[in-house]
């Protein structure tokens, strides 16, 4: 698809640094007829919250460029406010403290930097040392006075995970944990504030190393669970804390293995409290017809829900919180890739898309709002988060 530049600056005006978004990734497969929606409850004047995201941006002839992109949920019409950075965001942490400050991670590289949502700049740069590797994810603690990372040493090749702390003012590195296992990506604090739920990879298949999900203790590095994966090809993604203390994570191939290969394919796992310790996958025909990474996850706990996306098979799907039921799936929205709920709870933001577009959704029909599309959203990255400016 040839993208539109003249149609794309006047939309982003001179804020676009003068540039085009471009996607990432194969042509999607051929879809399955899109499963029936019933009437959307709610209409986009009741969306709220920032909607932030990821973008790569290029121009003809010039170095690949790269933002964070900023779009108000509650402006009309939508605006897109891109900020540069110098690397390809993966994940984001807000300041607690300052909701305009947020910290902006590279997924396996060395990029890492500060961020002014409102004035719309770069500040600072983050480094880590030079055996290591960003890995995506952070969190401030809950007191905002420390800056928890995702980080993989990569310079004895082990991919032995840590989490770096830095001192969330000076942003200088001050200790680290062990993520107990390879290859750490996703982190979320633990609703008491006093542990980090850590997604490790595992590596590849000859690591001998099991993919999980660890809960490290913040006082002291020590491991109060460890949840693998029931499937070894996994390679641990995305995770999201239920309502009930459980967990559900999405996941993709373990590096390595071919993934256009009949079996191979992406995933879904949840665990509840008093369940075997172990992420179990929800199965099924719809599992099988992920392909390749299933990409991002979001918690509607108002319809008990849980949406998933896997890009490569045009699939954006709805499972139950409970039971890991499908509910719902849609094949009909093009390479889905970020997921977000808006500060109501009424508002489901998508991004999709080889020219990253934005629909809103309402999240218990699971139909498009009207008027809640922008075609030219830029948000080519994995991730979409809501957050509150004010």
């Amino acid at each position: 698809m040839a993208i539109d530049r003249r149609r794309a600056l006047q939309r982003l005006g001179a804020s676009a640094l003068g540039l085009a978004a471009v996607g990432c990734g194969r042509e999607p497969a051929n879809s399955a007829p899109p499963t029936p929606a019933a009437a959307p409850r709610v209409g986009v004047a009741s969306c709220r919250g920032s909607l932030i995201g990821m973008s790569r941006l290029e121009q003809a002839g010039k170095p690949t460029r790269y933002a964070v992109v900023r779009i108000d949920l509650h402006e009309r019409p939508l605006k897109v406010r891109p900020i540069a950075i110098p690397f390809y965001g993966h994940g984001i942490a807000f300041d607690p403290d300052k909701p305009a400050r947020a910290i902006v991670f590279e997924k396996h590289g060395p990029g890492c930097c500060e961020v002014d949502l409102v004035r719309g700049r770069a500040t600072r740069s983050v480094p880590t040392t030079a055996d290591r590797q960003f890995y995506g994810h952070g969190t401030f603690s809950r007191d905002g006075r420390l800056l928890y990372c995702t980080e993989t040493i990569v310079g004895d090749g082990s991919r032995r995970g840590v989490v770096a702390i830095r001192d969330a003012r000076s942003l200088e590195l001050i200790g680290t944990l062990p993520s107990h296992g390879l290859a750490p990506h996703d982190m979320v604090l633990t609703p008491d504030g006093d542990a980090l739920v850590i997604s490790n990879g595992g590596g590849t298949l000859e690591s001998g190393e099991v993919p999980n999900i660890a809960v490290v203790a913040l006082r002291d590095g020590a491991l109060r669970e460890r949840l693998p994966f029931g499937d070894p090809r996994v390679n641990a993604g995305h995770v999201a804390l239920l309502p009930d203390g459980g967990m559900v994570a999405v996941s993709a191939p373990r590096d390595g293995l071919d993934v256009h290969a009949p079996s191979v394919h992406g995933d879904v796992s949840f665990w509840h409290p008093r369940e075997p310790m172990t992420m179990h996958s929800v199965g099924g025909p719809e599992v099988v017809r992920m392909r390749a990474e299933t990409l991002s996850v979001a918690v509607h706990a108002a319809s008990g829900q849980v949406v998933a996306t896997n890009p490569e098979g045009d699939q954006l799907s709805f499972w139950d919180i409970r039971d890991g039921r499908l509910r719902h799936v849609r094949h009909d929205i093009e390479r889905p890739r970020g997921v977000a709920i808006d500060r109501t709870g009424r508002c489901l933001a998508v991004s999709h898309g080889r020219h990253p577009a934005l629909t809103l959704f309402d999240p218990e029909t699971h139909a498009a709002l009207q008027g809640g599309a922008l075609a030219d959203a830029w948000v080519s990255g994995s991730h979409l988060v809501v957050h509150d400016l004010s």
